[in-house]
């Protein structure tokens, strides 16, 4: 997850679902005419301000950031295992 792209953006719109013929779904329209009709459905989360790029641990980084992560893990039902706080690997 590239979370250090994300600072300082107004909000950030996570798509937790899709409306198709009417329906709220989980799971991605895949025939191709339900793909044209479907609408994505979105949950926003508050972005932070502060640089984390010198921050490697979780508890680190801002409330707002960690927010973001674990509502990633919960769309996807799978654990963030990797963050990205800037270029440099360590």
């Amino acid at each position: 997850m590239l979370l250090d792209v994300l600072t300082g953006l107004p909000e950030l719109p996570i798509c937790t679902g899709y409306i198709v013929e009417g329906a709220e779904t989980g799971d991605f329209p895949c025939r191709t005419t339900a793909l044209a009709q479907a609408r994505a459905v979105y949950e926003s989360f508050q972005v932070w301000e502060e640089d984390i790029g010198h921050m490697r641990r979780l508890d680190d980084l801002p409330t707002a950031a960690i927010d973001c992560i674990r509502a990633v893990e919960s769309a996807i039902s799978k654990p963030v295992k990797f963050v990205s706080v800037g270029p440099e690997r360590s």
